[in-house]
């Protein structure tokens, strides 16, 4: 029982966090909608930070799992894979479950490069960059660090722009210049890059 109240703790901040950000929820909304007293997040967790970091590491796991699945699921290729990241964030963004990317909230909400949740957000970011870069090695791409720095600001930037203005434009636009960057290098859905004058 007591593992479950904490599951059920954990589930409901997850949500509550990522809506509406963690420090705009005050604790006693957070335990109302968990359904939990006070004593059993104290039981858990040292502090609402402790929450917040708890919280981050199971939206990191849940987030790239989506992610992932869906990419698995959806491109064949390294080339298809990484256009399938944008056709993902193009569902995601005229969903009702779209509140803007969890780990950029994060660290804006925790500025402070040395603060657990910040540093979580950050480790998030680079498991993200480190497996697109994969994909761009193995597509061969003859500079796959420097597409890859390329990709991550569009797909960044597209992220943003789309929850700022409420549209999937940015992404559709960040993925027709990704789609330019491929084919101007060569790389197919065979798999790899190809030599272009």
């Amino acid at each position: 029982m007591s593992t479950n109240r904490r599951e059920q703790l954990l589930d409901t901040a997850v949500r509550l966090f990522y809506r509406q950000g963690s420090h705009v929820t005050g604790i006693d909304r957070l335990l109302a909608e968990a359904g939990v007293a006070k004593m059993t997040l104290y039981k858990h967790f040292k502090s609402k930070d402790d929450l917040i970091v708890a919280a981050a590491a199971r939206m990191h796991d849940q987030h790239w799992a989506r992610i992932t699945a869906y990419l698995e699921a959806h491109g064949d290729t390294p080339r298809a894979r990484l256009l399938a990241l944008f056709d993902f964030f193009e569902t995601w963004v005229q969903g009702t479950d779209f509140h803007g990317c969890p780990f950029v909230k994060l660290s804006v909400e925790h500025p402070a490069p040395d603060h657990p949740a910040h540093r979580a957000a950050a480790h998030y970011k680079a498991q993200q960059q480190a497996y697109f870069l994969g994909l761009a090695q193995e597509a061969g791409l003859p500079d796959p660090v420097a597409f890859t720095a390329h990709y991550m600001l569009l797909v960044e930037g597209a992220v943003v722009l789309a929850y700022v203005t409420g549209q999937p434009d940015p992404i559709r636009t960040a993925r027709q210049a990704v789609l330019a960057l491929l084919d101007r290098v060569g790389v197919t859905d065979a798999g790899s890059a190809v030599a272009t004058h």
